[in-house]
């Protein structure tokens, strides 16, 4: 988790864009490990190409046996129903959480700004 840690005080460098995290220690083995690194790291870059924020939140913590990841910004959104489901990384986020058994879902609307949650199993 330290390297999530990193990544988003690097993120917050580069862009000039203020990153708050909630990272809690979980013992990830290194797949999902990076997983979640992706995720975050796909996320990162969406806001930082699109979203024209001020703030970004990262979440990740343990719920029961799962893992949950929130990546939310306050930048001005958009209507999910009109960017097609492969555009954004989106796919390649989902398959990527699915082959560990997860599952990704967006939450977005115009001037509302967008979040992502991600959740998975903790244990292979």
């Amino acid at each position: 988790q330290r390297t999530l840690e990193i990544q988003c005080a690097e993120f917050a460098q580069r862009s000039e864009i203020r990153v708050q995290t909630e990272i809690s220690d979980l013992k990830l083995d290194p797949e999902r490990a990076l997983a979640v690194y992706r995720v975050v790291q796909e996320a990162l870059t969406n806001v930082a190409k699109y979203a024209q924020a001020k703030e970004v939140r990262v979440l990740l913590q343990r719920v029961g046996e799962r893992a949950r990841l929130r990546v939310q910004d306050d930048g001005r959104g958009f209507d999910p129903k009109l960017v097609r489901d492969g555009s954004h990384g989106l796919a390649g986020m989902r398959f990527r959480l699915r082959s560990y058994g997860g599952d990704l879902v967006l939450h977005s609307a115009p001037g509302q700004g967008t979040t992502i949650e991600a959740t998975l199993p903790v244990e292979p």
